[in-house]
């Protein structure tokens, strides 16, 4: 019983840590089949060919495909008897509404966008002609990179693990353990400092919050894609150290990095992680009023002060 009991809880459940490490396990295991096997298969089709002049990243799909049967093994494995298993990685029915999805989308575009604005119209920022190209071909190929990445990444730091974490642990310091990961993990781009892992970090608060209030991934996922590419396709500016390529301008930092991003662009910038913050605190604090007017509805015979005493 003892030796169980460090794998089980009392219920019978499988304890948080080990779900965690059967669930990265799973990651491992899912990128090898798919990557060695799957591109070793694929390698003897057109597909690759196809990718290539479609300007597909199949790294990227690798990786969503990866993360997805993962996540799915770790899900019936781990929840057999359940009806709806993709709530865990809030990646059910209700998570696929399109009103939150689009809102989000707006929100994280619009942290980037509005500082980035306000940097260019104080000097901070400037603007440098670029080589000409196609808008719709750099927008396609962004578009082809940093939504699937972002969707990976999702799926690893604000899926399964965050129902998992939060447990034992509750909302807040799930959030917070899975940003710093989401954060470090950042460490292996080009050029990274304190200035941008911080940021990052940030930013996968930012993200977490959005799942917690929406119950959605799509959300998140929408609130990711819409921060990148927006910085790609709208500002012209490097993503997280990567210099994206975008015809006909460039902006480019004319001030400090720690308020500009520097070569990491706005999403590193204090700027970026102040409006980051200031979204977030909006979005937790509107939660809560929520979750407040709810009860104070749901309470048996509520007068008209249960709302000012939630």
């Amino acid at each position: 019983m003892a030796i169980e009991s460090l794998f089980r809880t009392d219920g019978g459940a499988v304890r948080a840590l080990w779900r965690v490490v059967l669930f990265l396990c799973a990651i491992g295991v899912a990128s090898f089949l798919v990557v060695g096997l799957g591109y070793g298969i694929l390698l003897l089709t057109p597909a690759v060919r196809w990718a290539r002049e479609l300007r597909i990243p199949l790294a990227q799909v690798a990786s969503v495909v990866s993360v997805l049967l993962a996540t799915l093994f770790a899900l019936r494995v781990l929840h057999p008897n359940e009806p709806s298993v993709w709530r865990h990685a809030a990646l059910d029915r209700r998570a696929w509404r399109w009103r939150p999805a689009l809102a989000s989308g707006l929100l994280g575009a619009t942290c980037v966008v509005v500082p980035a604005g306000l940097l260019l119209a104080v000097g901070f920022l400037r603007v440098e002609a670029a080589p000409p190209g196609s808008a719709v071909t750099a927008i396609w190929a962004a578009t082809a990179l940093l939504l699937p990445a972002a969707f990976a990444e999702e799926l690893i730091f604000r899926g399964y693990l965050q129902s998992v974490l939060r447990e034992p642990l509750g909302d807040r310091a799930s959030i917070g353990i899975l940003s710093i990961a989401f954060g470090l993990v950042h460490l292996g781009n080009p050029d990274p400092s304190v200035a941008s892992i911080v940021a990052v970090t940030v930013a996968g608060v930012f993200l977490g919050v959005i799942r917690h209030v929406t119950g959605s991934l799509v959300a998140a996922t929408a609130a990711h894609f819409t921060v990148n590419f927006a910085q790609v396709s709208i500002v012209h500016a490097p993503v997280s150290g990567l210099a994206i390529p975008a015809p006909r301008y460039r902006v480019v930092s004319d001030g400090p990095a720690w308020l500009t991003g520097g070569s990491w662009g706005p999403e590193a910038g204090a700027a970026t992680v102040l409006t980051l913050l200031i979204a977030t605190f909006l979005l937790w604090r509107g939660a809560q009023l929520t979750v407040a007017r709810a009860a104070a509805h749901t309470e048996p015979n509520a007068g008209p002060t249960a709302g000012l005493n939630a």
